[in-house]
């Protein structure tokens, strides 16, 4: 979430965001800053005292510290992120399988009648002087979930300190935050690709033919809507909803605009020549409007996916998942012996952690095409 620094009563910890490890003082966080700050305006003599105070290891965890307080708040906000196209976040309390509860889960036992008849579970009709039957709520685990410790370790050189003491610095920040939001991008990616419900055969409205696993169109993205809407949860038909997105292979994204931007032109359709048919209108192919059309690594060659987006159905389908009490990347740094570099190769290390993955809850909300059959004109 980005953080508005002037609501921020404890700037020291972004108000128990972030917490010192031991041995850093809000003087040593102070002089840091002081010292990058006045830097980055040219200052020899403050680039020395913050190389100095690297070397002998003073300043060291708490030029650590400075950073998580300079990158965390740029991070964008949760709904302004890359990854809030396509899935909603979760904390989820430790490691185990992720598990849904709540009004998502499955409403089981006596007191849902009809499930199998109308697709949607309702009350049952409760005799006067009789107990209400018991409903239970079934919790959900997801059909791909994934909560992993991720992260990596920067080093850096002796001589990059007695080169670039500021420079080195200055660049952490925007990297981290960069490879911050991959990571989470990336595991939305791999929790799309565990869905399982292919693209099956499929008649349109107007008569026309989809193949199962056709590549992707404007008119096999209507197939997929079509499948999704007729497709049960928990019983209940999915319908049709209010958003949906395709995701591609990354360089397919224009071709695929502007197969929808054509269906969406057609006024009329003509009769063939010389068969003296009539002037029809077009297919109604307003649902496609709804669409919107996302480029993913992880998804290769000719397959596709549909998937609701965030908040269109009213169950979640898919959510980057974060360790509760851990939802910011940490970073610390290592130090070894008094200068803070490496006896061995006069190195030393910054480490970033990231406690992050995805969940897919309900696989049979996507719609998944491996693009092995050509799809319609």
């Amino acid at each position: 979430m980005t953080i508005d620094m002037t609501k921020v009563a404890d700037k020291f910890t972004l108000d128990g965001l972030v917490m010192p490890v031991r041995g850093v003082t809000k003087d040593k966080v102070a002089r840091v800053a002081k010292y990058v700050a006045e830097g980055k305006r040219g200052k020899r003599v403050s680039e020395a005292q913050l190389y100095e105070g690297l070397m002998s290891g003073d300043l060291a965890s708490a030029t650590a510290h400075f950073i998580n307080l300079i990158t965390i708040p740029q991070l964008p906000d949760t709904k302004e992120r890359p990854v809030a196209k396509l899935a909603g976040t979760r904390s989820v309390p430790d490691f185990r399988p992720a598990t849904l509860y709540g009004i998502f889960g499955k409403l089981e036992g006596p007191g849902v009648v009809n499930a199998d008849v109308d697709g949607v579970g309702s009350a049952p009709r409760v005799p006067q002087g009789s107990p209400y039957p018991v409903a239970t709520i079934t919790g959900v685990e997801s059909a791909y979930g994934k909560l992993a410790k991720r992260g990596l370790r920067v080093n850096w050189d002796f001589e990059d300190f007695v080169n670039d003491t500021i420079g080195v610095l200055d660049g952490i920040p925007s990297e981290l935050q960069t490879i911050a939001l991959q990571t989470e991008w990336r595991e939305v990616g791999d929790a799309i690709l565990g869905a399982t419900t292919g693209l099956g055969a499929v008649t349109l409205p107007d008569g026309t033919s989809v193949a199962a696993n056709a590549k992707v169109n404007a008119k096999s993205i209507m197939a997929a809507i079509q499948q999704l809407a007729l497709t049960r949860l928990h019983g209940s038909l999915i319908g049709t909803l209010s958003g949906y997105n395709v995701v591609v292979p990354v360089g397919s994204k224009m071709y695929v605009d502007y197969s929808i931007r054509m269906a969406l032109g057609v006024l009329y359709v003509l009769p063939a020549s010389g068969t003296g048919g009539n002037v029809l209108p077009a297919p109604d192919s307003s649902i496609l409007s709804s669409v919107e059309v996302i480029e993913h690594e992880s998804v290769t060659g000719n397959a596709w996916y549909l998937l609701p987006k965030p908040g269109a159905y009213r169950r979640p389908v898919l959510d980057v998942l974060n360790l509760r009490g851990y939802e910011q990347p940490q970073i610390r740094v290592k130090t070894d012996g008094g200068d803070g570099f490496s006896f061995d190769s006069d190195s030393a290390s910054m480490r970033l952690r990231l406690v992050t993955g995805a969940a897919l809850w309900f696989q049979e909300a996507v719609v998944k095409s491996t693009g092995a059959n050509a799809a319609p004109a």
